[in-house]
C-alpha cells in the first residue's frame, strides 16, 4: 500500500523534471534563431552582372569626394577608373531626391554629400520598370553600372562658382525599397538643403 504512493511521486517528480528539461532545451534553441533573425544581412544582388564589381568600401560618397579632390587636369583618368564598374553585391543605400517619369523609364535622382564648400554630389540614372511606390524621400538599395562622372559649374557665368558633381549610373538593379515614413533619420550632414537641383 505504501508502495503506491512512493511509486505515484517518483513518476511526479520525473514528469516535473522532464518538462523542465524540455523547456530549457526550447528556450535554448530558440534564442539562437532570434539572434539570427536580428542579425540578417539586408538583401544581396545575386544576379551576375556583365563587368567588375566594386569593393564594399566604395561608396557614392567616396567616389565622388575623390573625383571632385582630383586636379581638373586628372578627373578624366578618374573617370576611366570607375566607368563600366558595378556596386558591391551589397548594392548602395540612398535617399530619393528626385523621381520623374518619362515615356517607358523613370530618371531617379539622389543626393550625395561633397566635402568641398557649396560643391553638390548627385547619383542619378533612368530606372525601367520603376516600382510605381518609388517617390522622394524613400531610402533605395540598388545595384548600378557607373557610366560616368560629371562636375558642373552650379553658375556657368562665373569662373568661380562651386561646382556639382553627378554619378551617372544605369543597368538599375532595386534590392529593397524603404518607404520615407518608415525610414530612419539619417545623419544631418547628408541630408537635403533647399538649394534646386542642377
Amino acid at each position: 500500500m505504501e508502495r503506491g504512493p512512493a511509486v505515484f511521486v517518483i513518476l511526479l517528480v520525473v514528469a516535473i523534471a522532464g518538462f523542465l528539461a524540455f523547456d530549457t532545451l526550447r528556450a535554448r534553441s530558440a534564442a539562437p534563431q532570434a539572434k539570427t533573425l536580428a542579425t540578417t544581412p539586408a538583401a544581396v544582388d545575386d544576379e551576375p552582372v556583365p563587368g567588375e564589381r566594386l569593393p564594399d568600401t566604395l561608396t557614392p560618397q567616396r567616389i565622388l569626394n575623390d573625383f571632385a579632390n582630383t586636379p581638373p587636369a586628372l578627373r578624366e583618368t578618374e573617370v576611366q577608373t570607375y566607368a563600366g564598374m558595378y556596386a558591391p553585391r551589397r548594392g548602395w543605400e540612398l535617399r530619393v531626391a528626385e523621381v520623374r517619369a518619362i515615356a517607358d523609364f523613370t530618371i531617379i535622382r539622389m543626393r550625395v554629400p561633397v566635402n568641398l564648400p557649396d560643391a553638390q554630389g548627385w547619383v542619378e540614372g533612368t530606372l525601367e520598370n520603376a516600382p510605381p511606390a518609388l517617390s522622394p524621400g524613400d531610402t533605395l538599395t540598388f545595384v548600378a553600372k557607373i557610366d560616368s562622372i560629371e562636375a558642373r559649374k552650379l553658375d556657368a557665368a562665373r569662373a568661380d562658382s562651386p561646382e556639382s558633381f553627378h554619378l551617372m549610373i544605369s543597368d538599375i538593379r532595386v534590392l529593397q525599397i524603404v518607404p520615407a515614413a518608415s525610414a530612419v533619420p539619417k545623419d544631418p550632414a547628408a541630408s537635403d538643403d533647399n538649394r534646386p537641383p542642377t
